[in-house]
């Protein structure tokens, strides 16, 4: 539901928008307060404009993947975070996100491998290997995901004691 806020916001971006009507900047920003008013499609074509002229743009990425996690579209926010985590592995607002979605999606192992990936880069070790070892809880019946998360676990504890000089 728009508040008056909303409107006044909008009815502002638009005046600017329609003295630049290509600037990406302003354009992302009225489809962000789009969204907060809850009109997610409007939203989303103007992403979906921008994005075409402007593939794999990291704001507009994002924000797809916002519009798309609100409307439910769990599985298709996922991956457009995934894909933008093969060039930015190292951000941990997009692992924190995509730990978000995978838990909104009931993906708790997704969920716990993101939230370690998250913690590691923030230099948190232990917090990730609690994570971690959620994971692996998890999944006991599934060798080639086990072995994976005991690969990160094993690692994570070697950085441990290299940090302490061990």
């Amino acid at each position: 539901m728009m508040s008056g806020q909303h409107t006044n916001s909008l009815k502002e971006i638009d005046k600017l928008i329609d003295e630049n009507p290509k600037n990406l900047i302003l354009n992302n920003t009225k489809a962000e307060i789009l969204l907060n008013a809850g009109k997610s499609k409007e939203a989303l074509n103007i992403v979906n404009i921008f994005l075409n002229i402007s593939p794999k743009n990291y704001p507009l990425t994002i924000l797809k993947a916002k519009i798309l996690a609100y409307d439910k579209k769990l599985f298709a926010a996922e991956e457009l975070i995934r894909d933008q985590l093969l060039r930015r592995n190292t951000d941990p607002y997009l692992w924190l996100y995509l730990s978000e979605i995978q838990r909104d999606s009931k993906n708790v192992i997704g969920y716990h491998q993101s939230r370690a990936e998250y913690y590691l880069l923030l230099g948190q070790y232990e917090d990730a290997l609690n994570q971690l070892q959620f994971a692996l809880k998890l999944t006991e019946s599934n060798f080639e995901v086990s072995e994976s998360i005991i690969t990160k676990i094993n690692t994570t504890r070697k950085s441990i004691k290299e940090l302490r000089g061990q």
